[in-house]
């Protein structure tokens, strides 16, 4: 799912905003936390379970909203700032699993609602996870992928990896 949800977000930010991304180094924890300061978060459930955290500073979260609004400047602690991230979890989410149902023709991934963290930054949303981040860079600045899968019923980590 990993490699997924970074094409998905190439694609995503390409369409909306005309915005290329470049994919950092993966690193790996057992604990899940957004890596800045705004976050979006959505659970994964089906074939994977887990949760998938976007997660950006202040500056590139204004930025990237106020591009998104057609260069509509944006207040501090705006609304639409949340709206925006929520958004833009939820459509490289959705993107991400039509490229894994596509690709292992499977359609049983649905997604929670986006919930939005303020402050986040560093908090730990998910202890004793596999946790997977990834800086992804932009012109806006880093945004950061982070992957947190569960075990399922067999005690095994889904990662939607085909066997």
């Amino acid at each position: 799912m990993l490699f997924r949800s970074i094409t998905a977000s190439a694609r995503v930010f390409k369409r909306l905003i005309n915005e290329s991304v470049i994919r950092g180094v993966p690193t790996k924890s057992n604990n899940l936390f957004p890596h800045f300061n705004m976050a979006s978060v959505i659970k994964l459930y089906g074939s994977i379970h887990g949760y998938v955290i976007y997660s950006m500073d202040n500056h590139v979260a204004h930025k990237l909203t106020s591009d998104l609004l057609y260069g509509m400047p944006i207040p501090n602690h705006s609304l639409l700032i949340k709206s925006a991230m929520g958004e833009i979890t939820n459509m490289i989410c959705g993107e991400a699993i039509k490229i894994f149902e596509e690709e292992y023709h499977k359609n049983d991934i649905s997604l929670s609602v986006p919930m939005f963290i303020p402050d986040a930054d560093k908090k730990i949303y998910k202890q004793n996870v596999t946790a997977i981040n990834v800086p992804l860079t932009t012109s806006y600045g880093i945004v950061a992928l982070s992957l947190g899968f569960e075990a399922n019923d067999d005690n095994q980590i889904d990662t939607g990896r085909k066997q």
